[in-house]
């Protein structure tokens, strides 16, 4: 529920502010898709597609990211500077670490403006998550559902742009 509404939060402030243009970081993540959806077979049905793009998505980012940001950061710091200042850094940690998907190559500032406080506030959702219930599981569930949906919206308002 909570990952589903950051996932809105985000998708609707990139769409208020930028339309379906090229600094929209969800028209960017359908290129991206399509690009790495390029030696699939011309005759691949758009399910297909969906699902090779999207369970990596559902399975590798989310473990990983989960145990390193929502798992260790969160404790580690939190034992030095307190909670806040832990969910603060592991959120700001998480937000640079996505600027490598979209706004750097190239650079794009107007979408970096959008795209690094989006995932600095999906990065704060999911550590208040962990915190509320007192488990990394939760988040890393909230986190798949989170990727899940973002390539769905792709595919469903952008199947122009990715299913080329």
């Amino acid at each position: 529920m909570y990952a589903l509404a950051a996932l809105a939060v985000c998708v609707g402030t990139a769409w208020l502010i930028f339309g379906n243009s090229d600094d929209n970081w969800m028209v960017q993540h359908s290129l991206y898709l399509n690009e790495s959806l390029s030696q699939a077979p011309s005759n691949t049905t758009v399910f297909t597609r969906f699902t090779l793009v999207t369970f990596p998505a559902l399975i590798f980012s989310p473990f990983a990211e989960e145990l390193l940001y929502r798992g260790c950061m969160i404790s580690g710091f939190s034992k030095t500077w307190g909670v806040p200042v832990a969910l603060c850094i592991k959120a700001f940690a998480f937000a640079l670490v996505h600027l490598t998907h979209y706004g750097l190559n190239p650079v794009q500032p107007s979408l970096i403006a959008v795209w690094l406080p989006s995932m600095f506030f999906v990065a704060l959702v999911l550590g208040w998550i962990v915190l509320k219930n007192n488990s990394i599981w939760v988040a890393f569930l909230s986190h798949r559902f989170f990727n899940f949906r973002m390539n769905g919206l792709v595919f469903l308002f952008l199947p122009d742009l990715v299913c080329v």
